[in-house]
């Protein structure tokens, strides 16, 4: 088990928001590095918006495939990116990546809200930042 305290983001935000962007750059390194095996990458926090970016890093970082009938590849409206970002968070809390208390509502990462975006991928480069 993976207990991970979300709470490091707010307190970030909290006392020191010079750095956040440094955090930003660091998190979207680590997505990178591993959304590269798929051909993938990504230039900010907004592009996993939709939930596909982030069920697909999920799945290369816990080492399994998402079939493609679970969620919407290219979602088309905002129905589609809310059942995408629920896949993702379920997928998170079955993988027992973190606690279910974390304070992150789907409607935040699908509004692109910086802090809670940050909390997924802080969540899962905590788990997986000693992969090579």
């Amino acid at each position: 088990h993976c207990l991970i305290d979300a709470d490091v983001i707010d307190l970030l935000f909290e006392r020191a928001p010079d750095k956040v962007q440094h955090l930003t750059e660091a998190l979207l390194k680590f997505a990178n590095k591993h959304l590269k095996n798929l051909s993938l990458s990504v230039d900010n926090l907004a592009q996993f918006g939709d939930g596909v970016l982030l069920i697909l890093l999920i799945g290369q970082l816990e080492g399994f495939f998402v079939p493609l009938y679970k969620y919407h590849v290219i979602p088309e409206n905002k129905e589609h990116k809310t059942h995408n970002v629920q896949v993702a968070l379920k997928l998170i809390e079955e993988s027992e990546i973190t606690h279910t208390s974390w304070g992150v509502l789907q409607e935040d990462i699908v509004n692109v809200e910086t802090k809670p975006l940050m909390k997924v991928l802080h969540v899962l480069y905590s788990k997986h930042k000693t992969r090579a």
